[in-house]
């Protein structure tokens, strides 16, 4: 396996040579670009540093006419609580990952799934932070890390082992109870083709007032987006009383507890699956941001990386932007996005990638 740390101007030279041979087509699949009529406040200023570097290919347009020269984006930086935070790549390997399978870094390592092969299942590897596989190794099924430095895999051989971070087997182990459900919709009762919420008891709390559940309570959070069956709004977000907490848009698909007073809505293209569309509101119904983004990571430190036109960039929790989208990732159908301990994983060109988020 090969992987390259990128810095400097031969680093560049190289990765842009790699890309262009492998048909430039990086499409981050994160979150949002277009413009968003939230802006940033004096401290959560954006810097337009996303200039092309010099450092371009020079593909031979006799050997690869339908190569077109791609250009290494500078690092780019915004300014959060008066530090200036720069993402830039680090590390590009030949390891062929998918942006819709990727994980946090969790003390030292992140797990990432192949690109399986038509009717083959996928396999599962650890990534260390130089971009290298742990043992060289993929697994049927991958946990991540512990803190006790222990890792939960499931062998080749549908054994399940704990694995030491040099990938040595340290232990048996049982296969892992089945995740429960996200969505829950236990505490509703159905009359009359509606809906209504009811306690643990079994106690009505409403009336049968919802044409649609939805998901429920999802992941045991306190709120749920419903639909009623009547009135102009319908989408609204109830607490485990029924009390109606916050009206939500109509064309919201499934809406969940993204973080303490924070709702993820989705907004689903049924015609275009993977148009798909995220937003975060208020729990009060408030949007945050009025940029719809082709995803949303999770919040570290304050910031929120983000996707949209294949490219990547941060947001901060009141949802201004810090760094609007510029640093490309695969545009595949469906795009995780996580930042933990300092780096963005991510696939570009089919190839994966690290993305340095850094503060000074």
């Amino acid at each position: 396996m090969k992987r390259t740390p990128i810095a400097g101007a031969a680093s560049a030279l190289f990765l842009a040579a790699t890309l262009a041979l492998g048909g430039c087509g990086g499409d981050p699949d994160s979150i949002s670009s277009p413009s968003s009529s939230s802006q940033p406040s004096s401290d959560s200023s954006v810097s337009s540093t996303a200039a092309p570097s010099s450092a371009t290919t020079s593909a031979d347009p006799t050997s690869r006419p339908d190569v077109e020269p791609f250009a290494i984006p500078d690092p780019v930086t915004g300014t959060y609580n008066g530090k200036t935070i720069t993402m830039k790549y680090t590390v590009e390997t030949d390891v062929k990952i998918s942006n819709a399978n990727l994980r946090c870094f969790h003390n030292g390592f992140a797990v990432v799934m192949n690109e399986p092969a038509i009717g083959a299942n996928p396999e599962y590897a650890y990534v260390d932070v130089t971009g290298k596989l742990l043992h060289n190794a993929w697994y049927s099924f991958a946990y991540p890390f512990d803190d006790d430095g222990r890792a939960l895999v499931q062998l080749k051989d549908e054994r399940w082992v704990y694995l030491d971070k040099e990938g040595n087997t340290v232990g048996e182990a049982q296969q892992p109870d089945p995740q429960p459900p996200a969505a829950d919709t236990s505490m509703f009762f159905t009359q009359n083709d509606l809906w209504g919420l009811m306690d643990e008891s079994g106690r009505h709390l409403t009336e049968a007032i919802f044409s649609n559940p939805i998901d429920g309570f999802i992941d045991g959070a306190d709120l749920a987006l419903v639909e009623l069956a009547q009135g102009e709004h319908r989408k609204v977000l109830i607490d485990r009383t029924g009390r109606i907490r916050a009206t939500m848009p109509d064309d919201c698909t499934n809406a969940y507890l993204y973080a303490e007073g924070i709702m993820m809505c989705s907004y689903v293209d049924e015609k275009n699956f993977a148009d798909t569309r995220f937003q975060l509101y208020s729990t009060d119904g408030e949007p945050m941001h009025e940029r719809r983004f082709k995803a949303i990571g999770n919040r570290s430190d304050g910031l929120i990386p983000v996707m949209d036109n294949g490219k990547v960039g941060l947001m901060d929790e009141q949802g201004r932007m810090i760094i609007e989208p510029a640093l490309p990732l695969d545009n595949s159908d469906h795009v995780q996005l996580c930042l933990s301990e300092g780096l963005i994983i991510g696939s570009l060109n089919g190839n994966m990638v690290f993305i340095q988020v850094s503060r000074s």
